[in-house]
């Protein structure tokens, strides 16, 4: 699925690039990864795969800030070519 796909089923909508919500997000992201790494060490598995997808969300998210765009779903984010 690509960006105007995305667009057109209203999983992504334009916003204005907002680089102190990519920043929060980016700081989202380092925090539960490390969350995730603390979990892994305690052989919390559950919670792991839970902090390390928010992570990957976190990441993924600040790029679309950046970038101008406000996910709608988490679908879209993993969809996104």
């Amino acid at each position: 699925m690509n960006v105007n796909e995305c667009l057109e089923k209203g999983l992504l909508s334009k916003a204005e690039p907002d680089m102190r919500k990519a920043k929060k997000s980016i700081l989202a992201a380092e925090r539960k990864r490390s969350l995730a790494e603390a979990e892994l060490k305690g052989k919390l598995y559950e919670g792991c795969f839970v902090s390390a997808y928010a992570s990957m969300f976190h990441a993924a998210r600040a790029l679309l800030f950046r970038d101008g765009f406000k996910e709608k779903s988490h679908y879209a984010i993993e969809k996104f070519e």
